[in-house]
Formats: C-alpha cells, structure tokens, sequence
C-alpha cells in the first residue's frame, strides 16, 4: 500500500507481483483470499490515488489506515467464513486487524514527518538565499550610489559656474535627468530584493 500511495506505480507493481508470487508459493486455500482481499485494497488504492495527493495529514493518516483495516477485515472474514481446518484465530485476528493498521500508521506518521520536515528546510535554505540576494543588493546599490552622487554634485557644480557656456547647460540637464534614472532603476531593484525576502 504505502509503494502504491508514496513510490511510483512501476515500483508498487513490481512489488505485488513479488507479493502474489511469493503467495502462490506457499499455495493452499489462502492464496485465492489473498488475490481477493489485495485485488479490492488495490484498486481502491487506483481510485483513490490522486485525491489522496492532495489530503492534509490527518485525512492521509485516516484513509490509509481505513484501507488498511479494511483489507485485514476482507481477509480475516474470508479465512473465517471459507478455511475448513480449524486455526489459532484470536491471535491471527490480533496481529492482522490489530497491529496491521497501526504498523502502517506509524510508517504513514514517519513518512510525512519526514517530507514536512524537508519542506521546512527547503524553505529555510531559501530564505537565507533570499537573505543574501537582499544584501547583496543593498552593498551593490551602495557602492553604485557613491559615484554617482559624486557625479552628481559635481555636475550641478558645472551648472552653477559662470564660465561653462550656455549651450552646455542642456547637456548637463541630460546628465541629472539620466541620474536619475538610474537612481529609479536602483530602488526598483531594492524594492523587488526585499519582498523576495519577506516572502521566503
């Protein structure tokens, strides 16, 4: 069940050809509850399958152990009802209805803890990449500001002097308009590091 609801179905039938395999083996009248039982939980299990992708926690932890008792109660009623020769039925019924759904409700427990858990540092590792990328922009848009309010002061220093000629004062504009555009480019820039951030 678990290699059919977490692996690949080429995994999963491969391993219930292994399982019907080793079962046909053993043969006796216990092979045909078994084809039985596990035929109904599989294809519950292709049924269900894509909406239980999307289950929280708690609904996958549910429905996996539902299926599991499920598939012990088909099994445990067919042995009952159809097996001639007597067995040992209360221990039987304890470890296949009992100890089956807990078993595969822990495993279905350690398997999600672990995929939050890697969730959890994926989302980590991304925040202290955002973290650096937001940095890296604050010193980057810092040093560039420095020259640049260097050119600055000094071009409005040339705009101010008597002795520049009058048809250079347009170009000078040009240079404090174009300043400022590149100052623009820089809180753009800023702007969009910092959300990035946040959002990580």
């Amino acid at each position: 069940m678990i290699a059919f609801l977490y692996g690949n179905r080429t995994t999963a039938l491969l391993l219930t050809a292994g399982m019907v395999f080793y079962r046909f083996t053993l043969s006796g009248d216990g092979f045909y509850i078994f084809i039985t039982a596990y035929g109904i939980t599989i294809a519950l299990l292709f049924l269900y399958y894509k909406q239980y992708l999307w289950f929280s926690f708690r609904k996958k932890l549910i429905a996996t152990v539902g299926i599991t008792i499920l598939y012990a109660s088909i099994v445990v009623s067919l042995i009952h009802f159809f097996l001639p020769e007597p067995f040992q039925f209360e221990p039987f019924f304890f470890t296949f209805v009992v100890m089956h759904p807990l078993m595969t409700g822990l495993c279905i427990y350690v398997i999600e803890m672990y995929r939050e858990n890697e969730r959890l540092r994926m989302e980590i590792q991304r925040g202290e990449r955002m973290d650096t990328v937001s940095q890296m922009a604050a010193s980057v848009a810092h040093e560039i500001r420095n020259p640049m309010t260097v050119v600055r002061g000094f071009t409005q220093l040339l705009q101010r002097d008597s002795r520049v000629q009058e048809h250079h004062h347009a170009k000078l504009e040009l240079m404090l308009h174009e300043l400022d555009r590149a100052e623009n480019i820089i809180k753009d820039y800023l702007t969009l590091a910092k959300p990035a951030l946040m959002v990580g």
